[in-house]
């Protein structure tokens, strides 16, 4: 059985956010709940993609480090989104003396800034599908056909020697 590369599915996960995002943004109320659905389902794609992703690209050697990195994004981005972002512009569009706001305006600024991240996060992830190919032709040299790759299970990148990987990334780096 064949399956689309990982990489692959982190696009398809951005790309669905500039989606969920532009609808928060510019939808009406009745778009909050399959917004937050699509949300949802990106945010599982990517955290659920990234690990073995990770694992298939830099090796297990220093596996602990890559994936404590990987998590540490999550609360950073919330800090930097949710928190400086998000409260910033909401106070901005606040009444001065109320600081409150209501409507879609209050957080339409935030959700656009959202989704052109989003859009910069797809560019990086397609950039990366592409420099990879060598990497996991590597990985699945006999079932590798026009970008499909086998299906399976996470610890089978495990198996595989740390000098076929970093092989494969000297590879791309001197291309």
């Amino acid at each position: 059985m064949y399956t689309i590369p990982r990489p692959v599915w982190m696009s398809i996960g951005q790309a669905l956010n500039i989606v969920a995002n532009l609808l928060f943004a510019f939808g009406r109320q009745s778009f909050l709940m399959p917004a937050s659905a699509i949300m949802g389902f990106c945010f599982g794609v990517q955290v659920s993609v990234m690990i073995p992703t990770a694992s298939e690209l830099f090796g297990l050697k220093h596996f602990g480090v890559i994936y404590n990195f990987i998590n540490m994004s999550i609360p950073l981005s919330s800090l930097l989104f949710s928190a400086l972002l998000a409260g910033h512009l909401y106070d901005q569009e606040a009444e001065p003396g109320n600081h409150v706001c209501y409507g879609m305006q209050c957080f339409q600024l935030t959700f656009v800034t959202l989704a052109v991240v989003c859009v910069l996060g797809l560019l990086v992830s397609l950039i990366l599908s592409y420099r990879i190919r060598p990497v996991y032709k590597t990985l699945y040299p006999s079932a590798m056909h026009d970008g499909i790759v086998p299906q399976s299970d996470v610890s089978s990148s495990a198996l595989l020697p740390e000098d076929v990987i970093s092989s494969s990334l000297e590879e791309l780096q001197t291309s």
